[in-house]
Formats: C-alpha cells, structure tokens, sequence
C-alpha cells in the first residue's frame, strides 16, 4: 500500500469518548514466531524451571504495582480487572503444568509456554466465542509472562501525545497508558464492554474500534485525529481540519465547565417534574468528588472495589468496619445505598464455587456467591451495621433472581442483627433494604420482590446482558447489544408501574442512566431516579431542566409501540439532534 497523503477519513466504532489529536504509535506485536525453540539438557530443569517462577513474579509484581498506579487515579474498574490477571498467575495452567511440561518437553521455558498457551486458546477458540473477553485476558497475562522470559528488541519509543494502535487492545495496554502521555486509542478489533474499553472510558481517553490495520499502519509517527464521538480516525489531516477539531476540543471543555457551573440547580423539568440524581462511588476518594454535593445522595456505594487492591475473601469484620464507619461518617447526612459485595463469575475471584466456571455470567456470583458462603457474608453485614450507625444507611442486594433468593438473604440479615443484640454490640436496626433488579427473572417478579423490600434498583448493564443472551464483553457482538431493545423498555415500564403501585421508589443505575441518549426516554417512561458516576452529574441535570414531561411520555410511548431496536434507536437519535 502506498502511503496516504492526502486527508482520509476511516470510520469505526467509537467505544470511548472524546476527540484526540496526536502521533500515531503502533503498538509492537509478541510474535511467537520469534520465541527460540532450544533443547536443554535434564541438568538445566530446575534452572528453566527457577527462570520460569521468577518471570510470575516479576509479572505479579508489574500487576500490583499497576494498580496501586490504577487505584490512585481512581480507575477502580481497571483495578478489578487487572486483579483477575493476578489471579490467573495462579492457576495451575500457568503454574504446575506449564513446570511439568517443561520436565516433559526438555525444552526452553519460553517455547514450553508459548506452546501450552497456544493450545489453550485453540481449545477455547474451537469451543464457543462466548470464551474471547477471556481469552484477551489470558493473552494479556501470557505477553506479559513472555516479555519477562524474552524482552523484545529494538522496541520503539512510545512519542509524547500518542495515539496507539494495536489489532487488538488488552487490558494492560489502556491501563498501563498515562494520560499525560497517550491521547487516544485505535484497534481493528474490540466491543463497547471489552475491559479495554471499559478502562479507555474510565481514563477519559478516546477509544475507535473496528479500523483496519492496512490503513493504519503507512502514517505511523504522522498526525492523525482520532473522533471518539463519531468513530472517525482522520489519517493526514489539512490544516483546516486540524484547526476545526481543535475548536471541537476547546468547546467540548468550555461546554463541560459550564455544565459544572449550573450542577448546582434542582434537577426539574420545564413543567415542574422532579428528578433525584444520585451518585455512583466506589472510594473513599469519591466521596470528596467536587459534584457529589450536587447529588440527592450515593445512589450506589460498590463496595467490592473498596479493596481492590487486597484479598478481599480475607479480609476481617474490623478491616472492614474501619473502612465503611470512615465513609458513612465522612458524610452523616448523606443517604448512601450500601451494595453488599458483588463477587464472583468473571469477577476473577479464588473461590472453590466460582473456580473454574465454564459459564461465569450463570455460575456462582451476586448474592448466589455470598449464599454459598454465609460466614463471609455474615462479616461483611456485620461490619456495615456497626459502621451505619453514624449516617443513613440503605443495603441493597446484587443479582436477586427470585422472592425465595430475596428471603433467604433476608433470614442470613436477621441472623446478624439478633447475634448483635445477643451481644449488646450497637448497630443500625432501621435499615431501608433494597434488590437489584438485573435478571427476566426478577423483572418479571418485580411485584413479589416490592413487597418485600423497601426499593428497587434497576442494573440495566446486566439486565441487558441476561435478556439478550449477550456476553456483554465480547467484542463480535456489541453491535447486537441494545439497551433500548423494546423488551428491556418494557420491563423497566412494568418495573416502575410495579413500584408505584406499593409506594416503592426504583432507581436506575448502569450505563443506560448516564447515557444522553436515553435519559429523556427513561424519564418518560417514569424513572425519578438515577445513579450514575458524579463527572456525569452535571451533564443529566441539565437535560432534565430542558426538557418536558410530558414530552418525555410521548417519546416513551412512542417507543414502547416500537417493534425493533433498530427503530427505537433511530427515534432517540433525531430526538437527541
């Protein structure tokens, strides 16, 4: 291919917002080809074996130390997801076989492994694509392993203001980026949910997938322009192109800080229809956000990403206590919904129920997790009573399938609270609780889940993921992932009607409640809540304040007459123009 020279515009898809001017930096490809294949003799074993070891600690230590980096720039998603690669150094793929295999194969240790990885991903790859958000990440780990064993040569320097582009993007490459020092993202291959995206968006650093490597890979070191809102990658921009996205830029900015400007302004439609805005936190750190003063209260504390950086199955009642009494109380008059742990399925967790799950997404995880192991559950309850003492505390319950699911976490809550009396140890009896409504099966029981629970919150990202049948990670099919698929409009209809109905409050949290495009939609179809990341605060309020009730019903209306997505998606766009 020759190289570009006059300006090309190449469309893909955005997966990270934001416009981003830059050099171009192609990432260095691990090709195992590269990998020597040289025998050893019985003698070097253990010698092979110790290079081995001490290249998983190496790489353990690279894993840690990043997200120690992660934590403190408050990308705790990223945390969690690298925490799932520290856990695969463990795993006896990784660990014991690979040592026996090079005992077997009288081989150095580098060409063992990519040999035992290889036929790990084409075991995987030959069963079922639902394995490929997985597989990235076992690629991810085994390259990092790789560089340890065999450093590539002659890499090159990664330019100041850099766009990287790789055919694939994974995880470690968006987490390890410093803002300071990479501008944007560009990949042939990628999903709106793939951890790489995910920890794109959580950086604030634009992201478009689905760009072909040919075209690419002539204008590397040149300037290119990457439309993290459009999905455009402009190769060879003229200098009037350059000047009008320099101008998107510095009003995208502008437009950002007048919008913190009016948080502060109820959130109430044109015709006096109020919306509570909440707030989504994960830290200690979040609770010092700049816009969670113009939040109703934190619609939804994750606390499973409060120690992110530990084993969080070890940890004690006190560990825990400390951390929640210094959250609750750094804001006394502040509601907080207290999510009790998350964990389990892809959440990388050793655990005996969730190791070695062939489906994570159905397997041992939400409450199903914390049900299998009541003592850690109970220890976790334990320390949020003690600790909501001193502040207004709500619990909710993630991934509740059923009334039955429900009233057994109910029973183990009434345990902890009577062994608290038993021990004249203070804690908070007037507890507001709550269940996430993220499966069919709980949207459709809605009714007998309202009634024995004081709110509901609606988890759209897995309530989406479970209707569909669609591994929200996996990159072929982000395209058939919709949230404004007319089913899921509907349930979130027949879950508000439900509440209403027994004077129970529903929230919405997910990616759906931060999205502009929905906003005005889940609005109509009666949603007053929403939970979302506080930089998203401000945007929300101020299409609530411009918009109309009762236009927001007609559009809602309009929709759930609608057959296709396709055509829902196309209505909500010519609304948002």
């Amino acid at each position: 291919m020759t190289r570009q020279k006059q300006e090309y515009y190449l469309k893909g898809f955005p997966l990270s917002e934001g416009i981003a001017i830059g050099k171009l930096h192609v990432l260095a490809q691990y090709n195992n080809a590269l990998v020597p294949e040289t025998p050893i003799d019985c003698a070097d074993v253990d010698k092979e074996i110790e290079r081995y070891r001490n290249a998983l600690s190496s790489s353990r230590k690279d894993l840690e130390h990043l997200q120690e980096v992660l934590s403190d720039e408050g990308s705790h998603e990223a945390v969690t997801i690298i925490d799932t690669h520290i856990q695969m150094l463990e795993d006896p793929l990784i660990t014991t076989f690979v040592e026996q295999r090079i005992k077997q194969m009288l081989q150095n240790t580098e060409s063992v492994f990519c040999s035992v990885m290889g036929e790990y991903e084409r075991r995987f790859e030959a069963v079922d694509d639902s394995f490929q958000q997985r597989l990235t990440d076992v690629r991810d780990v085994s390259q990092r392993i790789l560089r340890h064993l065999h450093p590539l040569a002659d890499e090159p320097a990664m330019p100041d203001n850099a766009v990287i582009f790789s055919k694939e993007l994974v995880p470690s490459h968006t987490a390890e980026a410093s803002v300071a020092k990479v501008c944007a993202f560009i990949s042939e291959m990628g999903g709106h949910t793939s951890h790489a995206a995910l920890i794109a968006r959580a950086k604030g650093i634009p992201y478009v997938a689905n760009i072909d490597v040919k075209s690419v890979m002539e204008v590397e070191g040149d300037i290119v322009i990457v439309d993290g809102c459009l999905g455009y990658v402009i190769l060879n921009p003229s200098e009037e192109t350059l000047a009008n996205y320099r101008k998107i830029k510095g009003d995208i900015v502008e437009q950002y800080q007048k919008l913190v400007e009016e948080a502060a302004c109820a959130s109430v439609t044109q015709d006096g229809h109020g919306v509570q805005i909440w707030a989504n936190v994960e830290t200690l750190a979040d609770l010092r956000h700049p816009q969670l003063a113009s939040a109703q209260g934190v619609g939804l504390l994750r606390s499973e990403f409060l120690f992110s950086t530990k084993d969080v199955l070890s940890l004690s009642e006190e560990e825990q206590y400390s951390l929640y009494f210094e959250m609750i109380s750094s804001n006394p008059d502040k509601p907080i919904v207290f999510r009790v742990f998350d964990l389990g399925g892809d959440k990388g967790l050793s655990h005996p129920a969730a190791l070695h799950e062939i489906n994570p997404a159905l397997g041992c995880r939400g409450v199903r997790f914390l049900l299998h192991d009541k003592p850690f559950f109970k220890r976790q309850l334990r320390a949020i009573l003690r600790a909501g003492v001193v502040g207004k505390l709500s619990l909710l319950f993630p991934l509740i399938a059923d009334i039955d699911e429900l009233r057994e976490v109910k029973r183990v809550l009434h345990e902890v609270q009577e062994e608290l009396r038993r021990e004249h140890v203070s804690f908070a009896s007037h507890l507001r609780l709550g269940c996430m409504i993220e499966m069919p099966s709980a949207a459709l029981s809605c009714e007998a889940l309202a009634k024995e629970c004081d709110f509901l919150s609606i988890g759209t990202n897995d309530l989406v993921q479970y209707t569909l049948a669609i591994d929200r990670s996996h990159p072929y099919l982000h395209a058939r992932y919709k949230p404004g698929h007319p089913t899921i409009l509907r349930m979130i209809r027949s879950i508000v009607v439900v509440s209403r109905l027994y004077g129970k409050p529903v929230s919405i949290c997910g990616e759906m409640a931060s999205n502009p495009l929905f906003i005005r939609l889940l609005v109509g179809l009666g949603v007053t809540q929403f939970s979302c990341a506080p930089r998203h605060i401000p945007l929300i309020k101020k299409m609530v304040r411009r918009m109309s009730y009762a236009h927001a019903q007609h559009l809602a209306n309009t929709a759930l007459a609608m057959e296709s997505a396709k055509e829902i998606e196309e209505l909500l766009k010519l609304e948002s123009i």
